[in-house]
């Protein structure tokens, strides 16, 4: 987990939110196309989740 308050996006997922290494750390791709399909548990995270719709989109957008 890393602190994010304060901190663009981009400085982490970059200017086209595709994400890739940062040392150890894995980042996550948070494209429009990739966030709103399904995600099937998988290495590096382990973890799934439901396909992001636009308002939850959104909300993650502009919500702490």
């Amino acid at each position: 987990m890393l602190p994010a308050q304060g901190v663009a996006c981009a400085n982490c997922h970059g200017p086209d939110g595709k994400g890739g290494r940062e040392g150890n750390a894995v980042i996550a791709d948070i494209t429009y196309g990739t966030l709103t399909k399904p995600f099937a548990a998988s290495q590096p995270w382990d973890r799934e989740r439901a396909a992001y719709t636009d308002a939850l989109l959104a909300r993650a957008i502009t919500q702490e």
